[in-house]
């Protein structure tokens, strides 16, 4: 499968990295590439995480420490459309 990263999710990295290099700017770098890699792993097995279509049809939710990649698998690619924080109110980001 293709990993597709969306505008929003590549937005959404760039602002983790910016809070994050508030604090500690080499830590910011690689935790963004970790973020990165969960997302690459995705292609590898897309049906494995957990199915929200009760917030966004087709929706997937896989968490990486505190934050949550939200993507969806079709037409054999994976689809990330949004890369937040745990906290974040799930339907307010995907509308």
């Amino acid at each position: 499968m293709r990993l597709l990263i969306s505008r929003r999710a590549a937005c959404d990295l760039d602002e983790i990295a910016g809070y994050i290099a508030r604090h500690n700017l080499q830590r910011a770098a690689s935790f963004v590439v970790e973020l990165r890699q969960q997302c690459q792993a995705l292609t590898r097995m897309p049906l494995a995480f957990r199915a929200r279509s009760d917030v966004f049809p087709g929706l997937r939710i896989c968490s990486y420490q505190r934050y949550l990649i939200l993507y969806r698998a079709e037409g054999g690619a994976v689809h990330v459309l949004r890369i937040a924080h745990s906290a974040r109110d799930l339907r307010a980001l995907l509308q």
